[in-house]
């Protein structure tokens, strides 16, 4: 399937035999089902890659895996060092659009009171574009590392996490983090493997109204912020 961005919503289904591996595409067909006939309307809003926390695990939270791998490559070679980005060199400059579980949240309030908005499908992120050669400086400055471009040999987070699990329960009893594992590794790497244009089309949203927007790199550093407070990491 020959997938061209901006991504707008009314682009087609991926077909099969992928289209059954989407569970998006059934809720979104139980709840057409279910609202025939009802009073009640309902709005379908799709985020980009969500970056956000939680306090308990997230399968599908960049954020969290990401924030623990650098804490992690820190504790092991020390502030100041450089950080390969751990993705492909395709992967590297490929341009895509997070979306912020703030403007997220913002957005789905927005949908849920406006009258503008009922019955519609709407794309959310951050408001910028973006690509991993232009957050991985930013992320990565956060943790005082110095992001620098892919290179060959440099592990995958997960791989790095469980070559160094020793110093990251060290790190546990020493920061007195509440958690001893980060889980959602196979999602960061996905997202440090997708070698293709994908960022959002948002007419749709700020036809409706929404203006909102937050600058990528900051949406990572807030959540990162709340990780610490939580004691995710140190």
């Amino acid at each position: 399937m020959d997938i061209k961005a901006p991504l707008k919503e009314s682009q087609p289904r991926i077909p099969e035999p992928y289209a059954t591996k989407v569970f998006y595409y059934s809720q979104t067909d139980a709840l057409a089902h279910i609202a025939r006939g009802k009073k009640w309307t309902w709005s379908e809003v799709r985020p980009d890659v969500i970056v956000g926390f939680v306090p308990t695990t997230n399968a599908m939270n960049i954020a969290g895996a990401l924030g623990a791998y650098l804490s992690l490559y820190k504790e092991v070679h020390g502030s100041g060092s450089e950080c390969p980005f751990p993705g492909t060199q395709g992967a590297w400059t490929a341009k895509h659009s997070d979306t912020s579980s703030y403007i997220l949240a913002r957005f789905e309030i927005h949908t849920a009171l406006s009258a503008k908005t009922s019955g519609g499908v709407y794309n959310i992120a951050n408001g910028d574009i973006t690509s991993w050669q232009k957050k991985w400086p930013g992320i990565t400055r956060w943790f005082e590392l110095k992001g620098t471009n892919p290179a060959p040999s440099a592990q995958s987070p997960e791989e790095f996490y469980n070559s160094h699990r020793q110093q990251w329960n060290q790190m546990v009893k020493k920061y007195g983090l509440k958690k001893e594992k980060e889980e959602g590794f196979w999602f960061l790497h996905g997202c440090l493997k997708g070698e293709f244009d994908r960022y959002y089309d948002l007419t749709e949203a700020r036809k409706s109204g929404f203006d909102e927007t937050i600058d990528t790199v900051e949406s990572y550093i807030k959540t990162f912020e709340k990780m610490r407070k939580a004691k995710h990491i140190p």
